[in-house]
């Protein structure tokens, strides 16, 4: 076929140039610099309000702002890191939001509906085994959920999923279960006899994608890239939001640690009036008001005044200070936004994950209706005469092996009825 050849009405070469451009640009802005933004942004707030915490500085804080977001050079920067932190949250396998998502979906499910609606679901799990129980159970499913759903779920969970074949199947849609030559049924160790793994891959999905783009219909293809759009995007936000949610969290001990050891470690020169409290000298400073002790001078006294360990002791512990108003206001100013923000990247983040699996899903349902109307429906919108499976049909092969497991597979599981009827 020549680029002049036309297919759905336009230039097939046209079409295919003008989808990659958009797709690239989908890509590139919503799935890489959006989020490198949101993170660079966030660390960089971040650190000028932990150097406005220890110091009060304002007018470093304001000058900082304006150079790192009121410069083009900086910008240029700004957009550099940016991209950067995008292009490393895009790489990241979408397996990870995907495998919590696909669990949290089936324990909602599995409380607030019936035993047949689970069964429904493309990914399942055994209730007595991916369920964790008690507190230790717990902590090991939040350190670390990926791992333990992984590890408790028996089989494999792996995009484009185990019971996708069931999952059309059970809502009427048959005639896209044709193009799925994979099911982890439940047909007793006779199906688990015949069914491996590496059935289940994400190639026959990739592989009718490719022939789509191929195809020339601009509108499937379109179709086609936003939900990979989309699906890139979830994914790349889930990682930046994870990223932000434990740079909060380490802000929060550093900020509990950073004013008494900056204290300690590099007392103010400008002292008020000492007052002495049982041998130890406590000093105030003028200019910012707080109270403080020589630890040194608080040792050496402790040494050699005598008395029992436990005097010693009490006198080492009097230099902790006190801070004066401003600086209390400046903690609970610091510790409120760092709280509030870690809920709202908490709400973000599973609002994430309650539709990462529905979207993944309805992306193959989506993929697999437009192989069915590429064979199907002309051009025009009109229906193609039904003939026989040929060989030159463009998804042959596949449709091939899905019949062939149908025959294989299907007829020991216990939901051959439930999925094909009575035929």
């Amino acid at each position: 076929m020549t680029n002049s050849d036309k297919s759905g009405g336009g230039n097939v070469a046209d079409v295919k140039g003008g989808l990659s451009v958009i797709q690239d640009f989908y890509l590139e802005f919503f799935g890489t610099l959006l989020p490198g933004v949101i993170a660079v942004t966030s660390a960089v707030l971040l650190g000028l309000g932990f150097y406005y915490y220890i110091t009060g500085d304002v007018e470093f804080v304001t000058a900082a702002s304006r150079y790192a977001f009121g410069t083009w050079e900086t910008g240029l920067l700004y957009l550099a890191m940016s991209y950067v932190m995008g292009v490393i949250a895009y790489r990241r396998n979408p397996r990870t939001p995907d495998t919590i998502s696909a669990h949290w979906q089936w324990r909602v499910t599995l409380k607030s509906s019936s035993s047949d609606e689970v069964e429904r679901l493309a990914v399942s799990f055994d209730p007595d085994k991916a369920i964790p129980r008690g507190v230790i159970g717990h902590l090991k499913f939040w350190w670390n959920r990926e791992r333990w759903i992984l590890r408790h779920a028996d089989h494999n969970i792996d995009y484009p999923y185990p019971h996708m074949r069931r999952y059309l199947y059970c809502r009427g849609l048959a005639h896209l279960a044709e193009y799925v030559p994979w099911c982890a049924g439940s047909g007793g160790l006779a199906f688990r006899g015949l069914f491996e793994k590496g059935k289940c891959s994400k190639q026959y999905v990739n592989i009718i994608k490719q022939r789509l783009r191929n195809s020339g219909r601009s509108s499937l293809v379109l179709d086609m890239v936003r939900n990979e759009c989309s699906i890139r995007m979830l994914s790349s936000f889930w990682y930046i939001l994870t990223f932000v949610k434990k740079m909060l969290l380490f802000a929060i001990p550093f900020a509990l640690l950073a004013i008494p050891v900056k204290h300690l470690v590099t007392p103010n020169e400008d002292h008020g009036q000492a007052r002495q409290i049982d041998d130890v000298v406590l000093q105030t400073a003028d200019t910012n008001g707080y109270w403080k002790m020589e630890l040194m001078s608080c040792v050496c006294q402790a040494a050699s005044s005598g008395g029992s360990d436990d005097d010693r002791i009490i006198r080492i512990c009097k230099r902790i200070f006190v801070p004066d108003r401003s600086e209390r206001v400046r903690i609970i100013w610091f510790m409120f936004l760092t709280l509030d923000s870690i809920a709202l990247v908490l709400y973000c983040k599973n609002s994430v994950e309650n539709r990462f699996h529905y979207v993944r899903t309805r992306e193959v349902v989506m993929i697999l209706e437009s192989a069915w109307l590429l064979e199907n429906v002309e051009s025009g919108g009109n229906m193609r005469k039904k003939t026989v499976h040929r060989k030159s049909d463009l998804f042959y092969d596949i449709k091939e092996l899905a019949n062939k497991f149908t025959e294989s597979h299907c007829c020991v599981c216990k939901y051959c009825k439930k999925c094909h009827g009575d035929d």
